[in-house]
């Protein structure tokens, strides 16, 4: 179970990936450099521990839906820097985007930790995957007994 839990970043899209990845990297930019409010810092740092889906804590982030969160603030500035280059041959992509063309602040920080949502335990999410499957030989076996 842990090791498919450290696998699960590598099973999402690439995008997500990719918006997992900048985050990441964008966040601890503004929390080394930039946030100065001890609040902020705190709001960064709990983040920022959302990424390591190796904690051995019992609650998991749901990374499938925290990358969406990220993705919801990245992409709005990937519209924006492709919007103010002059230059239309470029293609530009989530990994153009770093600390300097992207701001984060404090409400978009109280905003991505009231929306992620939390996932009991790793064995309790399979569980529930396989308790949703129906097997109709299954059910008539109920039925009979």
């Amino acid at each position: 179970m842990y090791r498919l839990r450290s696998q699960e970043k590598e099973l999402l899209p690439w995008k997500k990936r990719r918006a997992l990845e900048r985050g990441e990297k964008i966040l601890r930019h503004y929390s080394i450099n930039i946030f100065k409010s001890e609040a902020d810092n705190g709001n960064a740092e709990k983040i920022l521990t959302l990424f390591n889906p190796e904690s051995a804590d019992d609650n998991y982030v749901d990374l499938d839906q925290f990358a969406d969160l990220w993705l919801s603030i990245l992409l709005p500035e990937l519209d924006k820097l492709k919007a103010e280059k002059t230059r239309k041959r470029k293609i530009y992509t989530l990994r153009d985007l770093n600390h300097q063309n992207v701001t984060l602040h404090s409400d978009q920080l109280t905003w991505l930790l009231d929306n992620s949502q939390y996932s009991n335990t790793l064995d309790e999410m399979v569980a529930a995957c396989i308790i949703g499957i129906s097997d109709k030989r299954m059910l008539n076996v109920g039925k009979n007994q």
